[in-house]
């Protein structure tokens, strides 16, 4: 009988230890990263009355009589099930997924957890909020790379980190380049060469000798005459003169001869000429003309120079009161014209004395310097020889348009061939002595730069080994719009502040099919090379034309080659950090580059649930765990970090009130066999009376 009382007794204390930790289940309910216990129990050691009996001829066998002495904890098991995942926002809040554990350092010892609530310390190690632990992590090496096979280190965040400059040692470029397009030449125009106006000249080609100002004389513009005959006013005269882009100085001339002859019936015809671009009345009979001129609305240059002191009588004559110039013409003998400011470029009056002097005429042609041509001015020399000798100086093979022309505002116009190998980058005409420096008029000014078949152009910014930035630019030209050219070529160029010492240009080369072939340099050093100006080390950087699976094609389609790649940048300080689902912890510095500053390990056990309860949220290895096995999660669907969450606990409270019942009703029940033990020895005692 005494043997219910303790089999009663071992199910009262067993079934406590149940709710032990069941109780201790339900309390860790929102614990980050706890993980439930299970209990299951055994039986004790059954007291054998009587041994089993085999059997024999007649007879058959019995079983054993066995009497129970009570149960035991067989085992208090962890089940290390996925808890559901809480988004917290913080950035060093880490929710594995899948089997694995961080890994605690805690002076010597090292410990494991699935709590990932982290914060920097004063240091910047990510610490285990639970415990006070240093996250455990892998460093990169020198290269920068992390390798899972050199040992644990803690893991540290070092705010103060900066990332040196790095000079840019390599661009990469893909993209298209287009395979058709129409090549321009280089058009620049010199100052303007003008002359004596003679009746020939139109009105809408007028300047006036001072200064040369263009008069402004446009089609459409209404000229009219003011004055008085003989005292009596007749401004305005009856007729006027409307102006077409063919109007001469002769029908001005017919036009003022007209009108005074209204005026005065007794006017002789033909009494205004002109000469020397100045235009003279004469007067006739003993009537004076006074306050003659005439008038353009709006145009305060034609009205000043149109004007003609007073005529007395037949006696005398009234000139204009500025002489007129207009444009020159390819005829026009050189020691005869005038500068664009009106200056005369022989003579008295002269400041160049043209007559006999050499001119030196040099151009930069395609990126190389010509040969100086020498042209001697003499008193038959015109300006069409001048225009001969430039166009034989740039050495224009007269291609379509391109050529030595003059413009209608006596302007040399020079249009080079086609294409960037003929871009006339300059062109200046000079006295060879040097001892004379020409005017306005003998300048050139780029009106339209040259352009290839297709010209493209991509440019960055690239660093030296002081982290300063220099602009390059790449130029790529396509002369020939033949579906066989398929050559390209490149120029490089920097801003002021930096110099190319070589590796400038080249070439490349397409197949038909628009495939790259080649990408070469003209001088074959394969790098372009950049003297930055500023004492950093010289800048060596080479082109790839392939970067990943982008290249550079040349096809129909538009240019869109781009710089896709490069590796300089200027110093930077560490701004931000995050951490991806694979553990790696990368920083973000204000340069734009980022670095993988840690790797978070991961470990694994053979058995996770032999792992020891260390409290503070972490475990330690058992006999019975096996070695941690420690690495780095690669992204696989096992294990995954999911950063800012935390995991929470696998408690399930329906299950744990569940097991709390059966526990409460296994007491009771055990309660009562003692109880009930009790009344029987009572019984028996009560015998002996």
């Amino acid at each position: 009988m005494l043997r219910s009382l303790f089999a009663g007794v071992s199910g009262l204390i067993n079934h406590q230890t149940k709710l032990d930790v069941i109780g201790n289940n339900i309390s860790n309910v929102n614990t980050i990263g706890y993980k439930a216990a299970d209990v299951s129990f055994k039986e004790l050691l059954s007291q054998t009355v009587r041994g089993a009996s085999r059997p024999s001829a007649g007879v058959g066998g019995t079983n054993a009589i066995q009497v129970g002495l009570g149960m035991s904890v067989a085992s208090v098991n962890t089940r290390h099930t996925q808890g559901n995942l809480q988004s917290t926002g913080n950035a060093y809040d880490f929710a594995l997924q899948g089997e694995g554990f961080f890994v605690i350092g805690m002076g010597e010892q090292v410990f494991y957890s699935r709590a990932g609530a982290f914060g920097l310390d004063g240091i910047g190690h990510l610490v285990h909020q639970s415990s006070g632990g240093i996250l455990k992590g892998y460093l990169p090496g020198e290269d920068g790379i992390i390798r899972d096979s050199t040992p644990l280190q803690d893991i540290i965040i070092d705010k103060a980190q900066v990332v040196p400059a790095q000079a840019t040692s390599y661009i990469g470029i893909a993209g298209n380049l287009k395979a058709d397009s129409e090549a321009l030449p280089t058009i620049t125009n010199s100052g303007k060469f003008i002359k004596l106006a003679d009746a020939s000249a139109t009105l809408v080609s007028l300047s006036q000798q001072e200064e040369g100002t263009d008069l402004g004389v446009r089609a459409g513009d209404v000229v009219t005459i003011t004055g008085s005959i003989g005292g009596t006013n007749v401004s305005p005269f009856p007729n006027n003169l409307v102006v077409t882009d063919g109007t001469t100085l002769q029908d001005v001339l017919d036009f003022i001869n007209a009108s005074l002859t209204n005026a005065e019936p007794t006017y002789p015809a033909g009494a205004v000429t002109i000469t020397n671009g100045v235009i003279t009345v004469q007067g006739h009979g003993s009537q004076d003309i006074t306050d003659l001129r005439l008038m353009i609305g709006g145009n305060p240059s034609f009205n000043a120079a149109f004007s003609f002191p007073s005529i007395i009588n037949a006696g005398t004559s009234g000139d204009m009161s500025q002489t007129i110039l207009t444009a020159a013409e390819e005829t026009d003998l050189m020691i005869d014209l005038f500068n664009q400011d009106g200056e005369p470029l022989d003579g008295p009056a002269s400041e160049y004395n043209i007559d006999g002097m050499t001119l030196a005429l040099q151009a930069y042609v395609g990126g190389e310097t010509t040969t100086p041509t020498f042209f001697t001015v003499n008193g038959t020399t015109t300006l069409g020889d001048l225009m001969l000798a430039l166009d034989n100086a740039i050495d224009i093979t007269n291609i379509g348009t391109a050529g030595v022309s003059l413009t209608e505002d006596g302007e040399i116009r020079v249009e080079g061939n086609a294409g960037l190998e003929h871009e006339i980058d300059s062109l200046s005409i000079s006295d060879a002595s040097a001892t004379i420096a020409l005017g306005n008029t003998f300048q050139f000014t780029e009106i339209q730069a040259a352009k290839d078949s297709d010209i493209h152009t991509v440019s960055l910014d690239v660093f030296d080994s002081l982290g300063s930035q220099h602009h390059l630019t790449l130029t790529f030209r396509k002369e020939d719009t033949s579906t066989e050219a398929i050559e390209w070529y490149w120029e490089a160029a920097t801003e002021e502040t930096s110099t190319l010492l070589s590796g400038d240009r080249g070439r490349l080369t397409f197949s038909p099919t628009g495939e790259l072939v080649s990408f070469s340099f003209e001088d074959g050093t394969g790098a372009i090379s950049i003297d930055p100006g500023n004492g950093a080390e010289t800048l060596m950087i080479g082109i790839q034309t392939e970067v990943g699976s982008s290249t550079l094609t040349q096809t129909a389609g538009d240019s869109t080659a781009k710089v896709i790649a490069s590796d300089g940048y200027t110093a930077g300080s560490l701004e931000s950090t995050y951490v991806d689902e694979t553990g790696t912890i990368v920083g973000q510095f204000s340069n734009g580059v980022s670095r993988v500053m840690a790797q978070i390990a991961v470990a694994k056990f053979s058995n996770s649930g032999g792992l020891i309860r260390s409290g503070n949220n972490l475990f330690g290895e058992s006999a019975n765990s096996g070695r941690a096995l420690t690495g780095t999660i690669r992204g696989s669907a096992v294990n995954r970090i999911t950063p800012g969450a935390l995991e929470m606990s696998n408690v399930d409270l329906a299950q744990q009130f569940t097991q709390m019942i059966t526990a409460q009703r296994g007491f009771q029940a055990n309660a009562r066999t003692i109880t009930t033990g009790d009344e029987m020895l009572m019984e028996l005692v009560n015998l002996k009376r």
